[in-house]
């Protein structure tokens, strides 16, 4: 924008003018939202399922063996023999010793079968919960970052224009110093925070592509809140905790005596003596007498000790995630009362400007108390975007505590 200034007389009607101008262009300029960069459709949870695949081909998941097995260990081969010294004679024994697993065992064996089917089914949701908890905050920290460079971007065209005005003012030896003092010292702190959010964004685009392998961003960023209020017991953080109880609750009595092992033998013998061999073929079996799960001291100290451990950590978990989803909630509120608020400050700040304009027609307050109290107003303009931005992300924080993953 150009502007001459060709007499003093013209001051006043020159100053409104562009004034006029500089606020209208203001008003009228609007944030763009992160999705208007991306042109894609790609969705929240195509995202995760991209993240999902670049961690896949970064970890080694190794063959799990047939969960069916008779036999509770490898068979095992003896060899026994017995010379008879100065007599001709000696004895000789192979045998297979075959270790089969009870009908208990079995049992259990199933039991762990299907727990660690469920382990593995939580630790998958654990894993998206994570991810999705990296994808929500790189976003949204996008989101706030590129909102706050925009409005300094806007802030700078204006108060640059209006530097150009004054600096002109100023050529004439009308205007005011210590206005065009304030308007440079607000454009440097501007140029400031505009380089500061442009260094957070570009860092979160980074650790983004990284983390997701894609370079286009999602349509839509915003969540529906879920109808969740409290911690649910299948939260998967507290579900890993509830299995990794039964886990170990399982593993003590796979150390019981019910679970001991039955035993065949087949066996040959072959006796010489004196020229004379004697062959003899045989099978041992051996089922240990065991109705009740009576297992060693040491054994179930240790278990008590471990399961007390896996219920401390179960409460500690529940009452952090429930402390922040407190928390959330109570930070919603708020956003959502300062929300009316600023709608209410900015129909103020409208009549503001007019009275501003006013007192300083009337030279009832100086150009430099003019200017400071018009950039205060602009402030308060631009707080209804970054408040509303902040409120959907209370909205992803509170679905990521709440164990929803994208």
């Amino acid at each position: 924008m150009r502007i001459e200034v060709k007499s003093s007389a013209n001051t006043t009607i020159q100053t409104m003018f562009v004034l006029g101008l500089l606020l209208l262009s203001l008003i009228i300029s609007t944030s763009v939202s992160l999705a208007e960069d991306s042109n894609t459709r790609l969705s929240l949870s195509e995202v995760l399922n991209s993240a999902k695949a670049v961690q896949a081909k970064r970890s080694v998941r190794s063959e799990q063996a047939d969960s069916f097995m008779l036999l509770a260990s490898s068979p095992k081969v003896y060899v026994n023999y017995l010379g008879e010294g100065d007599i001709q004679g000696a004895e000789t024994e192979i045998g297979l010793s075959l270790d089969f697993m009870s009908f208990a065992k079995h049992g259990l064996s199933d039991q762990f079968e299907v727990l660690e089917k469920k382990i593995e089914q939580v630790n998958t949701q654990n894993l998206d919960l994570y991810l999705s908890s990296l994808i929500r905050n790189l976003i949204w920290d996008m989101a706030l970052a590129k909102e706050e460079s925009q409005q300094a971007d806007s802030k700078i065209q204006w108060l640059g224009e209006m530097e150009q005005f004054l600096v002109q003012l100023r050529n004439t030896g009308v205007g005011s110093k210590m206005a065009l003092l304030r308007v440079q010292l607000e454009l440097t702190q501007l140029q400031q925070t505009k380089a500061k959010s442009e260094m957070n964004y570009q860092s979160s685009l980074n650790q983004y592509r990284t983390l997701t392998g894609l370079i286009e961003w999602p349509s839509q960023i915003v969540e529906q809140l879920s109808s969740e209020r409290v911690i649910s017991a299948a939260h998967p953080q507290l579900e890993k905790l509830a299995l990794a109880q039964k886990l170990s609750l399982l593993e003590l009595k796979s150390q019981s005596s019910k679970q001991e092992d039955w035993n065949m033998t087949l066996f040959q013998k072959e006796v010489d003596v004196i020229g004379q061999t004697d062959r003899q073929l045989g099978v041992s079996v051996q089922i240990p007498l065991s109705f009740n799960d009576n297992y060693q001291a040491s054994t179930y100290q240790a278990w008590r000790v471990a399961s007390a451990e896996l219920d401390q950590q179960y409460l500690k978990a529940q009452t952090e995630l429930s402390k922040q989803l407190t928390d959330l909630q109570q930070q919603q509120r708020y956003l959502l009362q300062v929300n009316e608020l600023v709608a209410k400050k900015l129909v103020l700040t409208k009549q503001l400007e007019t009275d501003l304009e006013r007192l300083k027609k009337s030279q009832a307050i100086g150009l430099d108390e003019y200017y400071k109290r018009l950039i205060e107003l602009k402030d308060s303009q631009f707080q209804s975007a970054l408040n509303q931005l902040k409120i959907d992300r209370n909205i992803a924080l509170q679905n990521q505590v709440l164990g929803k993953s994208l």
